[in-house]
C-alpha cells in the first residue's frame, strides 16, 4: 500500500479542513459517510486496464482521542503512479483521479459530516 497526502489541492483541502472545523461534534460516522462519497467518485475517475486498481479502494476511520481522522487510499502499489502520471491519456479514467475526487465532491463531503453533527454558532 502506498499513502499520498494531497497537497496539488491546497486551497480546495483549506476549504474543506475550515468547514469541518466548524462542524461541534463531528463524528467518526459522518467523517465515514464524507470519505465513502469521496471514494466512491475516486473509484468513478479511476483509470481501468484490468479493474485491479479501482477496486482496491479503502476507507479507513482513525477515532484517536485527539481528533478523529479518515483516510481514503488505494491498496495496490502501484497506485500512486497511475495517480500522478499526466502524460498517459486513460480510455477510462485520468491521473489525480483521487485528488480531483476531493475537489469534486468537498462541499458534499462537508454537508455529510454537518448532517451527523451539530454546527457551530
Amino acid at each position: 500500500m502506498i499513502r499520498k497526502r494531497i497537497s496539488g489541492s491546497k486551497a480546495v483541502l483549506k476549504n474543506l479542513h475550515k468547514e469541518i472545523a466548524r462542524i461541534k461534534g463531528a463524528t467518526p460516522a459522518g467523517l465515514r459517510l464524507a470519505a465513502i462519497i469521496i471514494k466512491i467518485e475516486s473509484m468513478k475517475r479511476t483509470p481501468v486496464d484490468t479493474g485491479d486498481l479501482r477496486g482496491s479502494h479503502y476507507v479507513a476511520i482513525d477515532p484517536s482521542p485527539r481528533r478523529t481522522v479518515a483516510e481514503v487510499g488505494v491498496m495496490q502499489d502501484y497506485g500512486i503512479y497511475v495517480h500522478e502520471n499526466l502524460s498517459v491519456n486513460h480510455p477510462t479514467g485520468e491521473a489525480k483521479f483521487l485528488e480531483k475526487a476531493v475537489g469534486a465532491k468537498a462541499r458534499e463531503a462537508a454537508e455529510a459530516i454537518r448532517r451527523t453533527a451539530k454546527v457551530r454558532s
